[in-house]
């Protein structure tokens, strides 16, 4: 077998020849040239240059995760995975401060050429949100969006639904803990009954003057969420409507971990926890943040790719959070120290 003698080099390694010679500026091909093209292509490159390493410690984190039950082998590989996914994300937040260097009127220079292309048809970050779990309850090729890919995009898209999701793999994780969540959800019961009478005793002890409205609606509501997840007949109802997402049991171990994270034996396991509660914060506020961005840009005109523009993005929020249910836990928690009315 001829060796190849040639030197690798840091250009070489890199390709950097040919990273370098991926921006071709549409502007400049209507003999309109625009100095502000190069920029907007350079920064939606790097994005999709940070989607594909985010997809890789997904595949990876996933893995562990899916091998992972009490004794938390693999828990140092996935907490690592999550702290650069989560540093990526923080990341790509700040990149959109560099974004916004690009004045509307510098943008509207060369936007009109990007029609019908729109980052609406980004398929590594279609692959993120499918990766993480968000359209495992629906077919995605009835989503509105998935028409606009290319074939062997659509089929990557399909092929990845298949596969198994974060959500997924740390639902079946959180049922190792089913048998102590259990016993511990017997005696958090007893202890929220006690605390919500104690409540109601402070309430009914005082004067109308001192109470108002708000105050008992607060209560009531207190006592009708933790009803319902003390009641797996009624929490399954609410799954069944699709106002809850996660298995009663995984829900129950998620809220054990949450309320026990400085037991030595459990602080670890709710490190998982944090670290995706973590994730789907900054995901957000990618999003969020993406979306006044675009309203700043082009004001209330529709996107390049045909879809509302702002309106669009700003409802895709919360819409598109996949793990809120994991941040929401603090609704069930109550301090020794009543709310002093």
């Amino acid at each position: 077998m001829k060796k190849n003698n040639e030197i690798l080099t840091y250009s070489k390694y890199l390709q950097l020849e040919k990273l370098l010679d991926s921006q071709h500026l549409k502007s400049v091909e209507v003999g309109k040239p625009s100095a502000h093209e190069l920029f907007f292509i350079i920064i939606h490159q790097t994005y999709e240059l940070w989607f594909k390493q985010i997809l890789a410690e997904l595949e990876r984190v996933i893995v562990f995760i899916e091998k992972m039950d009490l004794k938390l082998q693999g828990l140092a590989e996935i907490l690592n995975g999550f702290e650069r996914i989560n540093a990526i994300q923080q990341l790509l937040n700040q990149q959109i401060a560099v974004l916004e260097t690009l004045s509307p009127v510098d943008f509207m220079s060369f936007r009109d050429l990007l029609t019908p292309a729109s980052g609406h048809q980004s398929y590594q970050y279609r692959l993120i949100e499918i990766k993480l779990g968000l359209y495992r309850n629906k077919l995605i090729e009835q989503e509105e969006f998935f028409s606009q890919f290319e074939k062997s995009q659509q089929f990557l898209l399909l092929e990845t639904t298949q596969s198994t999701s974060l959500f997924a793999a740390i639902e079946s994780w959180l049922k190792h803990y089913s048998k102590q969540a259990n016993e511990y959800l017997i005696s958090h019961k007893k202890d929220v009954e006690n605390k919500l009478a104690e409540q109601q005793r402070k309430l009914n002890a005082q004067t109308k003057n001192h109470v108002n409205d708000i105050q008992l609606e607060q209560l009531k509501a207190m006592e009708m969420s933790f009803i319902q997840i003390f009641n797996a007949a009624a929490y399954e109802q609410e799954l069944q409507q699709g106002t809850r997402q996660l298995q009663y049991d995984s829900f129950i171990s998620a809220l054990f971990l949450y309320s026990n994270q400085y037991d030595v034996h459990l602080s670890n396991a709710y490190k998982v926890l944090k670290s995706i509660i973590e994730l789907d914060e900054l995901m957000a506020k990618w999003r969020y943040h993406h979306a006044l961005m675009v309203q700043r840009m082009i004001g209330s005109k529709l996107g390049t790719g045909g879809t509302s523009g702002y309106t669009y993005l700003r409802g895709t929020v919360e819409k598109s959070r996949v793990f809120s249910e994991f941040t929401n836990l603090s609704s069930y928690l109550l301090s020794d120290i009543y709310l002093d009315y």
